[in-house]
């Protein structure tokens, strides 16, 4: 009986140890992805504001369209 207790308690604690490994990799996972996506959205957000640029130049200019670079 105290044989399987132990057996029951080391279980316990080694599932704990894997729960709180994934749980640190997953948190460790949306730290990084929620970078990339903050500079992703930067990134985009420069873009529109330049192509919107080009729009308005290519209206302006009375040009069928413009070589838009962005």
């Amino acid at each position: 009986m105290v044989l399987k207790d132990q057996y029951r308690l080391l279980g316990e604690n080694v599932a704990k140890l894997k729960t709180d490994l994934m749980k640190e990799q997953l948190e460790e996972f949306a730290r990084k992805h929620k970078v990339q996506r903050e500079v992703s959205d930067a990134i985009m957000k420069e873009n529109v504001l330049c192509c919107a640029t080009c729009l308005l130049l290519s209206f302006l200019l009375e040009m069928d369209e413009i070589d838009c670079f962005c």
